[in-house]
């Protein structure tokens, strides 16, 4: 699926309902959460915005594949 939005995060959100999703899964840089604060973090805005549970994993630069996760 692709969808095209200016906001990640609503977008996630509304598709994860849209498709009665029991899990979100979605990558993370791993930024502090200072970072996070001052750079905005569409992985943060979709787990503060969601009942669904959210799996956050780690970007590992192409190193690691799902599976493997």
């Amino acid at each position: 699926m692709f969808e095209e939005s200016s906001n990640a995060a609503h977008s996630i959100l509304s598709k994860s309902e849209e498709y009665n999703a029991d899990l979100i899964v979605i990558s993370t840089r791993g930024r502090s959460q200072a970072a996070t604060i001052l750079l905005s973090s569409v992985t943060s805005q979709v787990m503060a915005e969601t009942n669904i549970p959210v799996l956050a994993i780690k970007h590992f630069r192409g190193q690691m594949s799902i599976m493997a996760a």
